[in-house]
């Protein structure tokens, strides 16, 4: 995660200035990422055309920091009258812009405070005082956008304006850079947002379109996921149970899930393609949240994979004594059946056969550890390509039921496009899917029907933490 791309941080930086469009629909949070640029940068200015000073402190709270009162020019009405709702000092502060000439006055005397090179101006928004130029003063808006452009490169100081529409206008070919905001819905009602970099002059754009959030009244865009940005803690602290509801060491996953997992929950996690590898980090973390509490766990993986990696990670969280003690992984027999201790080899039958070997896997777990339920995370893909798919969705209900009976916490993991999960999907309990979008990895729930979250891996003064960010 990171408030700002370093696209528009490093044109924002530059000792000579730089205009910058922020174009969008109403809604899209153009003033909220315009207050968030001016709180990165020196002298900043704040022109509102839309909502008093005192407004703008309530909404958003977190500007008085850096943003003071003084720096806010009010034009949200260019002929103001007094009103028994305003002070009467706060009253004489606000700006009497009546007509243009006066705008053009006021900003001209601002910009004069200022020293050179060193000051942001925001203009929120472009359009009403574009209106203004036409109505009150008779002239085309392209001669105030030269005038107000030439005011502050005189100076060497930025220019943020802030534009209610996507549509080309004569600012794109004056300015050195446009940004849009979008809005849209995605895999039904769940809202999401993208950034776009149109252009930054003279700044090399490494990616164009940028994942955002307005989570909390801020404006918060995401990086791309890569699968070696993890950085492995050092130490584990379990997430504490809310009985009779178990942690997944998540919180916010327990949040969606009422609590917490009950015993007999079976969950279905639907991968889209290249995305194991964000799968991997998000079970290992439930199995590390599992084992440290002595709680067994019995992994079933995709087989003709490696996973060498992630048990070396888990062991070395957990302990090589709670690891051997409580941990157990499930591999089709060959013609080595040698291996670790925590090795188990089946020859299952049939599908059915199948799942209970899993099951009976567990029993020898029983004296080692009490603490239950256990965990399963079952890889899905095998079994629905290895066995006749007909044969293995006649005996969904049943495979089902024998999971629930046996009263632990089951997580079946399958590609997206895996035939065998439209059966499943109607049996279990939960339904997840992992996605991406700009590059980042997102997380959502069809069942419980969820919004969108854009999925954080980090590590938290050394402990292991997954953030599920929601995108509003």
């Amino acid at each position: 995660m990171k408030i700002i791309p370093k696209e528009i941080t490093e044109a924002l930086n530059q000792s000579y200035g730089f205009i910058l469009q922020i174009k969008g629909i109403a809604g899209t949070g153009k003033s909220t990422l315009a207050l968030e640029l001016l709180s990165k940068l020196k002298n900043p200015v704040y022109i509102s055309t839309r909502i008093t000073p005192q407004l703008l402190y309530k909404q958003f709270p977190w500007i008085k920091e850096f943003l003071p009162e003084d720096n806010i020019l009010d034009a949200t009405a260019f002929e103001l009258t007094k009103t028994p709702l305003i002070d009467e000092a706060s009253f004489f502060k606000m700006l009497k812009m009546q007509n243009l000439p006066d705008f053009i006055k006021i900003l001209s005397s601002k910009i004069n405070t200022l020293p050179s090179g060193e000051g942001t101006i925001v203009i929120d928004s472009w359009d009403a005082i574009a209106i203004l130029s036409e109505v009150s003063w008779g002239k085309k808006n392209s001669m105030l956008a030269n005038y107000v452009l030439e005011l502050v490169r005189q100076k060497g100081l930025n220019l943020i304006l802030i534009e209610e529409t996507e549509k080309e206008s004569y600012l794109d070919y004056l300015g050195d850079g446009i940004i849009h905001l979008q809005k849209s819905l995605f895999k039904g009602n769940r809202r999401v947002r993208n950034l776009l970099l149109h252009k930054l002059r003279g700044i090399e754009i490494t990616q164009s379109s940028y994942l955002f959030t307005l989570n909390n009244g801020k404006f918060t865009t995401f990086s791309p996921t890569r699968r070696y940005d993890f950085i492995a803690p050092t130490k584990v602290i379990p997430n504490p149970d809310n009985p009779p509801r178990i942690s997944s060491g998540i919180p916010d996953l327990d949040q969606l899930l009422n609590g917490g997992y009950v015993s007999g929950n079976i969950i279905l996690h639907e991968v889209q393609p290249y995305l194991a590898y964000a799968n991997g980090w998000f079970l290992a973390h439930l199995v590390i949240q599992f084992l440290s509490q002595e709680r067994a766990t019995i992994g079933v993986p995709p087989t003709g994979r490696d996973h060498t990696y992630e048990l070396n990670y888990v062991q070395n969280l957990v302990g090589p004594t709670i690891f051997k003690k409580c941990f157990r992984l499930i591999e089709p027999l060959n013609d080595k059946p040698t291996g670790p201790s925590y090795v188990i080899q089946i020859k299952p039958s049939s599908s059915l056969d199948y799942f209970e070997q899993i099951i009976q896997s567990a029993e020898d777990l029983k004296k080692h550890s009490p603490n239950q339920p256990y965990l399963f995370v079952i890889d899905v893909n095998q079994p629905a390509y290895i066995y006749d798919l007909k044969e293995l969705q006649q005996n969904t209900t049943r495979i089902i039921n024998l999971l629930r009976k046996a009263g632990h916490i089951f997580y079946l993991t399958a590609d997206s496009g895996n035939p065998y999960i439209d059966n499943l999907k109607q049996e279990v309990d939960a339904h997840f899917i992992i996605s991406q979008i700009d590059g980042k990895i997102v997380y959502y729930g069809n069942n419980p029907q969820t919004n969108l979250f854009a999925m954080d891996f980090e590590a938290k003064d050394g402990v292991a933490s997954i953030d599920l960010v929601p995108i509003v």
